[in-house]
């Protein structure tokens, strides 16, 4: 990858001394006319960056095709056909990679997401689960991958009282079908966490939580209870499945 961000340096520095020589100005001409507009370059930086050896910076684009009356694409575009494949697979790779990690980040908070409903299922089948979660933050976990009707009828399933339910879910929740699919809303989270908590004995939640109850807004990101979620929820799981012999 570094090789092609080399190679493109050369080519974008290439277009620039081609564009200069075609206006018949010298490197220090366009330094000048560059400083005029508010780009400091010296001759030397403008010398290293058509030999490729300083790249441009984006914050500096605007003023060099300003001062040499093109667009910014017609600068980086190369007129051979194999630099031109170059930049077109650059510029995908860099495209895809972004999909890659924005997948990877999904991936993860799915994973998790499985693990605490996992739990919350072996608690219903009345399996002693530990957990370093607080019932709030286990619920914003396990409802952060699924949608509001999911996670009223899985709070129905796993013990509470329809009518408990039904006193925190939105007012137009039967009337809207994007709040049927959309994720659940934090306030629901939060009015339901003490039902389960109430209703699965055999899940020992944490008690003091280190985020606060009353500042979070949103589910826990993947970063804040990757490692201690992952750890906890694999132990309480295989802890559960070396008793289910003796069940």
């Amino acid at each position: 990858m570094q090789q092609v961000t080399d190679e493109l340096d050369k080519q974008i520095g290439r277009q620039i001394h081609r564009r200069r020589t075609t206006l018949g100005w010298t490197q220090g001409d366009l330094a000048k006319r560059l400083q005029q507009v508010g780009l400091n370059w010296s001759q030397g930086t403008l010398s290293k960056v058509e030999n490729g050896e300083r790249p441009v910076r984006l914050s500096e684009t605007s003023s060099l095709t300003s001062v040499l009356g093109v667009e910014g694409l017609e600068l980086m575009s190369p007129h051979d056909a194999l630099s031109s494949a170059m930049l077109r697979l650059h510029v995908e790779i860099d495209r895809l990679s972004q999909v890659i990690r924005e997948a990877d980040e999904e991936r993860s908070q799915l994973d998790l997401c499985q693990q605490a409903l996992s739990m919350l299922l072996a608690a219903a089948q009345g399996k002693q689960i530990s957990t370093s979660q607080t019932a709030e933050s286990l619920l914003a976990i396990a409802f952060s991958g699924i949608q509001m009707h999911e996670a009223i009828e899985i709070t129905e399933q796993l013990g509470v009282p329809r009518d408990a339910v039904a006193k925190h879910v939105p007012l137009d929740y039967d009337t809207s079908r994007s709040l049927r699919f959309a994720a659940p809303t934090p306030r629901f989270v939060r009015a339901c966490a003490p039902l389960v908590a109430k209703v699965l004995p055999s899940l020992a939640f944490r008690r003091q939580p280190t985020i606060s109850t009353a500042t979070r807004t949103t589910a826990p990101t993947a970063a804040e209870i990757a490692l201690e979620t992952t750890q906890g929820t694999r132990q309480s799981i295989e802890s559960r499945d070396s008793e289910e012999p003796n069940a």
